[in-house]
């Protein structure tokens, strides 16, 4: 870290109440000042996508007036999904009403806002759903307040007060939760708690110093875990989640204090969009590692990253994803882009290497206190001092500009990592538009003990479930890292040996791309003879024929051939687990089976289109 950033960061808390006097006391003041609105209305009178867009934006507000206002029902521990439905509802309607002037999304908006200031209150024992909350009632607030009734105001204010940014106070000062971890927490968390402090900071001046004191202290710990170059350890879906909420944090700070206090240049943020485009495949997909769906979650962030650090590469990307989206985002219209360039024409280079790197969160001026409290899901055991714990992982392709491209990617990293599955050189293939392996993602955030105890009992954050080697049918280490040691744009090695404590003097898993063939190599060797189970996941139908099988797909073909040894033969796994876990349907795994243990090993196999 630049030495004039590990000092502005120790200065933060006594500059936020310097850059209090900074504040834009009109409303509104967060994200959207109203100095941009004409620039939306022309966008909506002359590019057709924005005006596509800001018509589902009126039929969504349609469809809002037909439904009921959120209410206070928690879906097992959480209350997340209507502190989402609300963020969703309140931009839309705001957004409209700011436009066309119609009270109908007025009307709307307050009535979301009064049903959720009456609940008892914004769950705050899983604190996202009231940092969400929270920001839904900020941007209510600020982008209504010149038109809303006194009582109105009076009532949404309160809600900010008392269910939201009160909440966080004692957290705060003991230091603890999301204040201290280097996870999606800690952004949203302090992100929810700073847009509301930033709403009412003219009326709450001294509430609201206090708040953004802590969360500027806080929050560059969370974004650090972007160095050096822009990867994330949760991967791509809690990529997505984390950004937002960064973005929505230094955006409000942009608009109400004019400056970012300089979060926006810690090292590798201003890359975080390069992972997001590297990571989203050639069939439309993620490598989903971690608790996250394969989807691509288009999210409007990356056209505040796009203007923000000039790449319209990033404009471009989120601009794709817009044609097929289903369900219109206020923000994507907000912030919607002057210039896109692809990642061809930019001439970016068709592979990249995201290198993660471990630290302590007392690193640049950062004090971590010596007891933290580790957050994942509602559970929050001890935990020693949070360190980011990197990941490492490459994404390679044979060219940007056909879309049946073979796309390839594989992660070591740690598996330590918040999120993360035991699966330390896992894998997943597109080419010809079909995803070939898979990684099967989370489970129910609801089965007992799914962030506890039984966590890694559960099959698909059990290594047995991802795309590696299963050694004497047991579990990866939870504790082992698997770092990228040798990366050459096309090819790559990962030392595996620390994922099987004991098991190997060495293990390295090598894979390469060169045209449309990806080949893995696992060259082992053992301390003691061991069972060596190469997989890998597949939606597609499978045929084995000894050392060949053949793959079918969406009417597409794909071969796999076991090149060494020569006693290998392929076999086709069940991946189906006990219930009540997700049953994995339509999924079975693709299996290299040796006919004994082994003591020294080399298996290489070669995945090919066939045209």
């Amino acid at each position: 870290m630049p030495k004039y950033l590990y000092i502005l960061i120790t200065l933060l808390p006594a500059l936020a109440n310097a850059q209090l006097e900074t504040l834009r006391k009109p409303h509104p003041r967060l994200i959207l000042p109203d100095s941009e609105l004409p620039r939306i209305h022309h966008l909506i009178l002359t590019n057709p996508q924005a005006k596509a867009l800001y018509l589902k934006l009126v039929a969504e507000a349609a469809t809002i007036e037909k439904q009921p206002a959120i209410e206070h029902v928690l879906i097992g521990p959480r209350l997340l999904d209507k502190s989402r439905r609300a963020v969703d509802r309140i931009y839309i309607l705001a957004l409209l009403y700011r436009l066309d002037r119609n009270p109908q999304y007025l009307n709307r908006a307050v009535k979301e806002l009064r049903a959720a200031a009456a609940f008892p209150d914004w769950n705050p024992s899983h604190f996202l759903d009231t940092a969400e909350m929270t920001h839904a009632f900020a941007i209510g607030y600020d982008w209504l307040y010149n038109d809303l009734q006194p009582e109105d105001r009076a009532i949404i204010k309160k809600a900010i007060v008392e269910l939201g940014v009160n909440q966080s106070l004692e957290i705060y000062k003991a230091q603890r939760w999301w204040t201290i971890v280097t996870h999606n927490w800690n952004q949203v968390c302090n992100a929810g708690m700073s847009l509301g402090a930033l709403a009412i900071a003219d009326e709450e001046p001294a509430l609201s110093a206090k708040i953004l004191n802590y969360a500027l202290a806080s929050i560059p710990r969370a974004i650090k875990s972007y160095g050096p170059d822009g990867g994330w350890n949760e991967g791509p879906g809690y990529w997505a989640y984390a950004t937002r909420y960064s973005v929505y944090m230094l955006a409000a700070l942009d608009t109400a204090l004019g400056k970012d206090f300089g979060l926006s240049d810690i090292e590798g943020f201003s890359r975080a969009g390069h992972f997001r485009v590297y990571s989203s495949g050639t069939a439309g997909k993620t490598f989903n590692y971690a608790d996250a769906g394969s989807g691509i979650e288009e999210t409007p962030g990356m056209f505040w990253l796009a203007r923000r650090f000039k790449q319209p590469v990033y404009a471009w990307h989120q601009l794709r994803l817009l044609e097929k989206a289903n369900h219109p985002q206020a923000l994507n219209l907000a912030w919607y882009p002057t210039e896109s360039q692809s990642a061809q024409a930019a001439n970016w280079p068709p592979d990249a290497f995201f290198n993660g790197q471990q630290h302590s969160a007392a690193e640049g001026g950062l004090t971590a206190p010596s007891q933290a409290k580790r957050v994942d899901g509602a559970v929050r055991p001890p935990a020693p001092a949070p360190e980011n714990h990197g990941v490492d992982v490459a994404f390679l392709r044979s060219t940007w500009d056909d879309p049946n491209a073979t796309w390839f990617a594989i992660k070591g990293g740690d598996n330590r990592a918040n999120h993360s599955h035991l699966d330390l050189g896992s894998f997943v293939l597109d080419s010809q538009g079909v995803r070939w392996a898979s990684d099967l993602g989370g489970d129910d955030y609801n089965l007992p003990t799914y962030f506890g105890a039984k966590r890694f009992e559960y099959y698909r954050l059990r290594t047995e479930s991802h795309n590696t080697v299963l050694v004497d049918n047991e579990n990866q280490d939870p504790r082992a890292k698997a770092p990228i040691v040798n990366y050459q744009h096309t090819s790559l090695k990962i030392d595996m040996t620390a994922a099987y404590p004991k098991k190997f003097k060495s293990y390295y898993r090598t894979a390469s791309l060169k045209g449309d063939v990806v080949t893995i190599e696992d060259t082992a060797q053992a301390n003691n003879p061991v069972d060596f189970l190469w997989g890998m996941v597949t939606e597609a139908d499978v045929t084995v024929n000894g050392r060949k099988a053949e793959l079918t797909k969406n009417g597409k073909k794909l071969t796999a051939t076991i090149e060494s040894p020569a006693n290998a033969v392929f076999e086709v796994i069940s991946t189906t687990p006990p219930k009540p876990q997700n049953q994995n349907a339509g999924t079975h795994k693709l299996a290299v089976r040796l006919p004994g243990k082994v003591t020294d090993v080399t298996l290489r196999v070669r995945l090919q289109d066939l045209h």
